[in-house]
């Protein structure tokens, strides 16, 4: 598919972020695949983030563990600011517990601030509690 082509190997980034947006309203596999790619290679902040948003909306397993990773992996700080608030909408214990992790782990702010906001959105005691201690 040209729009996954142009994800992967377009040198403008602009377009990259724009397939990836486009590719999130497509779905499917071969976009899944594609957006994937993109979150865990692309040197491009804005792009990962773009991939990132595009896999919350095109979902499934891969897709969840995809964001959970960046936000524990990703070297830019925008990104896992992105990936803490895309795993409090999709829940569950994993998104809690990569959730935990960033708000005792991460070394920026920022991004702890957006871990602590998304676990009071996915609740749970252990949640409730790693909160209140990192306040």
């Amino acid at each position: 598919d040209a729009i996954a082509t142009a994800l992967g190997d377009d040198k403008d980034s602009g377009v990259r972020v724009t397939a990836a947006k486009l590719l999130a309203n497509i779905g499917g596999a071969e976009a899944r695949q594609a957006l994937l790619k993109a979150l865990a290679d692309d040197e491009a902040r804005e792009v990962r983030m773009a991939a990132a948003e595009a896999l919350g909306k095109v979902g499934g397993e891969e897709a969840h563990d995809a964001i959970a990773t960046a936000l524990g992996d990703d070297k830019d700080s925008g990104v896992r600011v992105t990936a803490a608030k895309l795993l409090a909408n999709i829940g569950g214990a994993e998104a809690r517990q990569a959730l935990l992790k960033a708000l005792a782990d991460d070394e920026a702010r920022e991004v702890r601030m957006a871990a602590a906001e998304a676990l009071g959105k996915v609740g749970g005691e252990e949640a409730h509690d790693a909160i209140a201690t990192a306040l």
